[in-house]
C-alpha cells in the first residue's frame, strides 16, 4: 500500500494552519517479556486465521528463525543458531526468541520485534508488514493526521505584492467562517505587515493556543480592505483540496483516504453546491488510497443503490459493500482522474464510479493492488497490516496485477504542474469532456432539462 501526499501547486507553506506543531511523546513500548509474548501470539494467530492465502505454521516460524539469526549477525553474533523447537507454534517462536536473546546477550523485546518482522516476511505478501511503535507512528501519520491549531488556510507569498496569500482556504475551518477566501491577500496579522515575509514569517505571526483570537486585514480585488477577528481552532493538513476551474467546474483533488477524508470531501461537495458548480473532475492521481470506509462514504454521494466493491476472503462468504445514502447528493457530470499510482481505496473508488456509470475515467492504468487489508493496533504502539481478502469492483472486475484502464488514455505532458488546467494535460482533457457533457445536458437556454437533477438531498 503506497501512501503518498504530494504537494498541491508548489512553494506551499504547511505550516500554513498558523499553529503550533506540539511533538509527540515517544510512543510507550511494551516491556520485554509477558507483553512481547502476547503479541507473538496475537500476530500468529491473525497471519494463521485471516491472511487471504492459506499459510502454516513451519512457514511463520521459519521466518521468525530466518529474521531472528539477522538481527544476531547484525549485533556481532557469528555464526548464530537457534534450536529446533517442534511443533511449529507461538510458544516455540517464543522459546526462539528467548534463546537467541539469552545466547547472544540480545535486547529480548528487539529480538521479538525482528521475529514478528520475520512472520510477516514468511507470507511472501509485499502488503503484509508488521510496525514497531516507531515504525506505526510514521506509517500513520498520512492516515491519523493530528491535529493543530490555527486558522485553516494554505498560504503563501503573492508574488505581486509581496503580501500573504491564502491559496486555500480549508472548507468550514475558522478562516471559512470569516470570510476569507482563496486568494485573498492577508496584509497585516495583529498589526504587523506581511509584505515581504516568508512564508515561515507569516505562519509564526499567525501561530496561537486553541481558542485565541488574531486580527487580520484582509485585501480582495474590487472591495475595499476588511478586518476581522479570527478564533484559532483544531485544524489538521488537508487530505482533500477543491477549487472552482472555469466553465464553474468543480475540481476535487484527493491526496490520501485518511480518517478525516469523507468529512473533508462532503464538505467540498458543499462548497461546489454553494458555488452551483455544473460539473466534478475527482483528481486521483497519486493517491495510494488508505481508509476503504472513506471510498465507500464517497462513493455513496454519487449513487444511491448498487455496489462500491465485494470482498473475498480466504473463507466465509463474499461480502459485498453497497452504497450507504439512499438519496445521493450529486447528479452532474464526472470524470476521474488516475495514474499508475493510484491504488486501493483510490481504485475502488474510481472503479465504483466507472461500474454504477457515474463517472468517465482519465490518465493512464490504475497500480492494480486488488486485496485489502486489516491494520490491527496493539498496545503499546506496535501493529500489524495483514493482507485478509481480495476485492472485485461493483462488474466484478479483479484489478491484481491489471489496474483499472480508463475510458480515455491520455499521458501527462512534459513539466506538467498537476491540477493547473494551463499546464496539465490530463486536466485539460477530463475539463473538456465534462464541460461537453454540461452543453449536451443543457437546452438553448443553459438550463439544465427538465428530469435531470443538479444536486439532490441536502
Amino acid at each position: 500500500m503506497r501512501f503518498q501526499l504530494r504537494p498541491f501547486g508548489r512553494g506551499i507553506a504547511l505550516s500554513l494552519f498558523a499553529s503550533s506543531l506540539v511533538c509527540a511523546g515517544r510512543a510507550a513500548q511494551p516491556s520485554p517479556g509477558s507483553d512481547a509474548k502476547a503479541l507473538v501470539r496475537e500476530v500468529f494467530g491473525l497471519l494463521t486465521q485471516t491472511f487471504y492465502r492459506p499459510i502454516t505454521g513451519d512457514q511463520i516460524q521459519s521466518g521468525a528463525d530466518a529474521a531472528i539469526l539477522a538481527y544476531a549477525r547484525r549485533r556481532g553474533a557469528r555464526n548464530p543458531s537457534v534450536s529446533i523447537h517442534a511443533p511449529a507454534n507461538a510458544t516455540n517462536i517464543i522459546a526462539d526468541v528467548e534463546e537467541a536473546a539469552g545466547k547472544y546477550h540480545l535486547d529480548p523485546l528487539e529480538t521479538s520485534y525482528a521475529a514478528l518482522h520475520g512472520m510477516a516476511l514468511s507470507t511472501r505478501d509485499r502488503w503484509t508488514e508488521f510496525f514497531t511503535p516507531k515504525e506505526f507512528a510514521s506509517f500513520d501519520a498520512p492516515l491519523d493526521p493530528k491535529s493543530i491549531y490555527g486558522i485553516g488556510i494554505l498560504v503563501d507569498t503573492d508574488a505581486t505584492t509581496k503580501f500573504a496569500r491564502a491559496i486555500y482556504v480549508i472548507p468550514k475551518g475558522p478562516a471559512d467562517a470569516a470570510g476569507i477566501a482563496d486568494g485573498d491577500k492577508i496584509t497585516e496579522v495583529s498589526g504587523a505587515s506581511t509584505r515581504g515575509l516568508s512564508q515561515a514569517a507569516i505562519t509564526q505571526l499567525l501561530r496561537g493556543s486553541n481558542g485565541s483570537v488574531v486580527h487580520v486585514v484582509v485585501r480582495r480585488a474590487g472591495e475595499a480592505d476588511r478586518q476581522l477577528s479570527v478564533t484559532r481552532a483544531s485544524v489538521h493538513a488537508p487530505t482533500v483540496i477543491v477549487r472552482i476551474l472555469a466553465g464553474n467546474v468543480g475540481y476535487i483533488f484527493v491526496a490520501v483516504f485518511a480518517q478525516p477524508t469523507a468529512d473533508e470531501f462532503a464538505a467540498a461537495l458543499e462548497r461546489l453546491q454553494a458555488r452551483q458548480a455544473r460539473a466534478i473532475v475527482i483528481d486521483l492521481r497519486d493517491d495510494g488510497g488508505g481508509y476503504v470506509s472513506a471510498a465507500v462514504s464517497i462513493a455513496s454521494h454519487f449513487f444511491g443503490t448498487g455496489a462500491v466493491m465485494t470482498s473475498l476472503p480466504r473463507t466465509g462468504p463474499a461480502v459485498t459493500q453497497d452504497s450507504d445514502d439512499e438519496s445521493p447528493q450529486v447528479a452532474l457530470p464526472v470524470a476521474v482522474l488516475v495514474n499508475g499510482y493510484t491504488a486501493s481505496a483510490s481504485e475502488i473508488l474510481a472503479g465504483a464510479l466507472h461500474d454504477n456509470h457515474v463517472a468517465t475515467l482519465f490518465g493512464t492504468r490504475t497500480f492494480g493492488k486488488g486485496v485489502e487489508q486489516t491494520v490491527s493496533r496493539f498496545p503499546g504502539g506496535a501493529a500489524i497490516k495483514v493482507t485478509s481478502a481480495r476485492y472485485l469492483t461493483p462488474a466484478n472486475h479483479d484489478l491484481s496485477g491489471k489496474g483499472i484502464e480508463p475510458d480515455v488514455p491520455i499521458a501527462l505532458n512534459d513539466h506538467a504542474v498537476i491540477g493547473d488546467p494551463r499546464k496539465d494535460s490530463q486536466l485539460n482533457m477530463a475539463l473538456d469532456y465534462v464541460r461537453r457533457e454540461i452543453g449536451i445536458r443543457a437546452d438553448s437556454n443553459g438550463e439544465i432539462p427538465v428530469g435531470v437533477t443538479r444536486w439532490r438531498g441536502n
